[in-house]
Formats: structure tokens, sequence, C-alpha cells
């Protein structure tokens, strides 16, 4: 038998979806307190961010500049790293709460996945693990294992980036290197904000339509004597 009792008030039941199992279960997401939260806005900002210091950098590595107009662009730069990096962090925490959602019983904290950029030495392979994790939890029943190498190469590039820039020196072959470095860590990043937002978009959809649709019940068939009924 098929009830309306988990319905809304006020909202019609459509006989035509199917129906969900008394426990509120169905499909990749489990159904727990609080919905999921589209990760997309922040991932797109952080995107934007990237996008503005890759352009910074190319007119730093091929437009001679004075000394006001490379100051300036220096300031723009700090200014698009430090967004870059608080839209990228909140983009990746929404997706790890979202995912916590998904699997309540899974480990990974929010605070877990936005403290381990801070921690020395553990920073070097743990952002990693952490996409790869949400990666798992997010596509649980659509393997992406091309996505899970991406993370691996988002981050590797990410971190040679990062020693590259602690080397101050004017060698155009140090400089090459970082600069492809930079683009690799930018595709990457492109690639894995906009699969792991759209799909975790997706499940969003899914997780706030299970608490429109109609419960299956089922009922004891028999009569109190134990006889089937006519």
């Amino acid at each position: 038998m098929i009830t309306g009792s988990m319905l809304p008030k006020g909202e019609p039941m459509n006989p035509y979806q199917s129906p969900v199992s008394p426990s509120g279960h169905g499909g990749d997401v489990a159904h727990t307190a609080g919905g999921l939260r589209d990760p997309r806005g922040f991932g797109y900002l952080a995107l934007a961010a990237i996008t503005a210091q890759i352009a910074i950098n190319a007119v730093q590595l091929t437009v001679p500049l004075d000394e006001e107009s490379a100051a300036t662009l220096t300031a723009c730069h700090v200014v698009a790293w430090v967004l870059s990096a608080v839209f990228f962090l909140i983009w990746k925490r929404r997706c790890v709460l979202n995912v916590r959602r998904i699997n309540p019983h899974l480990g990974l904290t929010a605070g877990w996945a936005v403290g381990c950029y801070f921690i020395p030495f553990v920073q070097w392979v743990a952002p990693a693990m952490v996409m790869r994790t949400v990666i798992g939890e997010t596509f649980r029943r659509k393997p992406q294992g091309f996505l899970m190498v991406i993370a691996v190469v988002w981050w590797g590039a990410y971190m040679l980036r990062s020693l590259l820039m602690r080397l101050i020196t004017n060698s155009h072959e140090i400089t090459v290197v970082w600069s492809v470095a930079s683009v690799i860590s930018w595709l990457a990043a492109l690639i894995l904000v906009i699969r792991i937002g759209s799909r975790q978009a997706v499940l969003r959809r899914s997780h706030s339509a299970m608490v429109e649709r109609p419960i299956l019940v089922a009922l004891d068939s028999r009569s109190g004597d134990g006889r089937p009924r006519n």
C-alpha cells in the first residue's frame, strides 16, 4: 500500500513516482537530517580567482613592465591568491559536509578537510587523500577512476608550484617548470570542481525529492484469525 503521509502539507501525491522504503533510504543518498547543499557557487568563484592568478602570471612573464605596473600586478596576484584559497576551502568544506550526509558513518570531518592544509608535512599528502575520499563518496555507484588520478595530479602540481615559488632565482628553466605546474594544477582543479559540483548537485535534487515521494508500506494480508482475507 502506498501512503502519502510523508508528503509536505498541501502537496499532491504523484502516483507515478516510484516509492521509497519505509526507512527513508534510497538511491545514492541517505535520508539524514538536513539536505545537501549545492557547492558549485563557491567552486566557480575559486576557479575564477585561480584563472585570474594564471592570467596575471602570464602577463608578468611575457610583458615588460615598469616598476609601478609590476607592483600593481603583484598586489592583484596576492588578492587573487587569497580569494582562491578562501573560496576553494569553503567549496571543499561544503563537499565534505555533503558526503557526510550521504554516508553518516564516514570518518572524515569538514574541520580536517580544511585544517590539513595548514599542518606541516601532513599538508604534503592529506589534501589529496581528502579529495579522493570526496570523489569516492560522491560517485559511489558511478566509479570515476580517472578523477582519483586527477586529484593526485592536482595536488602534486600545486605542491611543485609552491616549492618553486620559494626558490628566488632568475633561472628560465625553473620559471618554465613553475608555469607549467601552475597550468596543470589549474586544469586539474577545473575538472574536479566541475565534476564533483555537478554530481553533488544531482544528488542534492535526489535527496530533496525523497521527502516528497510516497512511502511503500507492507500490510499483512491476513485477517485477525490468521486466515487470508477475501
